[in-house]
């Protein structure tokens, strides 16, 4: 399967500004924030589709202070 990843960006972490990345379980893509502890993540897509994964990061929304 290919993975298109060249027209998709991934968007800062929204919780902390960090940095995401693509990584792999069992065959499957999830992105997480390289920031240690910062513990924000998409979980795995079923899909196996990369740009999947970074859809659902750069869908995410900072929490709202009330």
């Amino acid at each position: 399967m290919t993975n298109n990843t060249d027209t998709v960006a991934l968007l800062p972490c929204p919780f902390c500004g960090g940095a995401g990345e693509i990584i792999w379980y069992d065959g499957f893509p999830s992105v997480r924030c390289k920031t240690y502890n910062c513990g924000c993540g998409t979980g795995m897509h079923s899909s196996g589709i990369e740009v999947h994964a970074i859809a659902a990061w750069n869908r995410r929304t900072p929490p709202t202070t009330g």
